[in-house]
């Protein structure tokens, strides 16, 4: 007969014990530069501010961690994720096809989302957008000329510490 051994599970041995999650790939990122192609409506735009922060999920991620003989320690990662912010876009006659009269501006509420392509440094991330949507949540916002159209744009944004914190407790 053959000899089986066991091992035995205890609760050392467990990979989901407290203080052994992963920390969440989560980043605050925003998104100040979006070009937007040209429509039926509007030639090519460029517009840029800092008007929608919101959060990073990658799903797909690369990580490599440098040590130097001085204790310095840096890391970089590479990742893909998805995007998702609130908004609010100042909408006018030009950009809701006349829906709105002519002097009137309103501001409206939009949700941006995007794919993004990521490298962060030492927590900072520099994002690629190369496809995102912007999705009105009222009537006269789906009037807008680019709602539901595609953009791309650029990206700046932070890895939280706390977030890895609050997973860890």
């Amino acid at each position: 007969g053959q000899s089986l051994n066991y091992t035995p599970i205890t609760s050392n041995s467990l990979p989901f014990k407290k203080g052994h999650w992963k920390p969440l790939p989560i980043s605050l990122i925003t998104i100040p530069f979006k070009v937007r192609p040209k429509n039926k409506y509007k030639s090519s735009t460029a517009s840029s501010g800092i008007n929608n922060l919101g959060f990073n999920l990658n799903f797909i991620e690369f990580e490599r961690n440098r040590y130097f003989w001085t204790g310095f320690k840096s890391n970089h990662k590479f990742s893909l994720g998805i995007w998702a912010a609130p908004m609010v876009e100042k909408l006018n006659s030009e950009t809701t096809k006349n829906y709105l009269k002519d002097e009137n501006e309103v501001s409206q509420f939009f949700i941006s989302t995007g794919l993004t392509i990521n490298y962060t440094y030492n927590n900072i991330s520099f994002s690629f957008v190369p496809i995102g949507f912007d999705y009105a949540t009222s009537t006269i916002g789906k009037e807008w000329i680019y709602n539901q159209k595609r953009w791309w744009g650029f990206g700046i944004g932070l890895e939280p510490k706390f977030l890895q914190s609050l997973m860890n407790k």
